[in-house]
């Protein structure tokens, strides 16, 4: 069973980031990357399983009208999470 079941299941900050990095610099491929702290422990099968639930996923029409309600994400970055997959 998968732990992510939405979009909106991150950091809040990741949105803003996004925005930003959209309007600033359109063109430009963002890549995040994953650190895990504590090299003792082994997730390695789990995340890649969650990141594969991850590419599935699609922002919902109600989480986009959740989205829109916050006054300073714009109407272009809200389509572009319309679209985003």
């Amino acid at each position: 069973m998968a732990i992510i079941k939405s979009l909106l299941d991150t950091d809040f900050n990741k949105l803003t980031m996004a925005q930003a990095v959209l309007h600033t610099y359109p063109a430009v491929t963002v890549k995040y990357k994953f650190a895990c702290q504590n090299k003792k422990i082994s997730f390695l099968d789990e995340i890649k399983s969650e990141i594969d639930h991850l590419c599935s996923l699609r922002f919902t029409e109600d989480e986009i009208s959740y989205l829109s309600s916050i006054p300073f994400l714009k109407k272009d970055f809200l389509e572009y999470l319309r679209l985003f997959q």
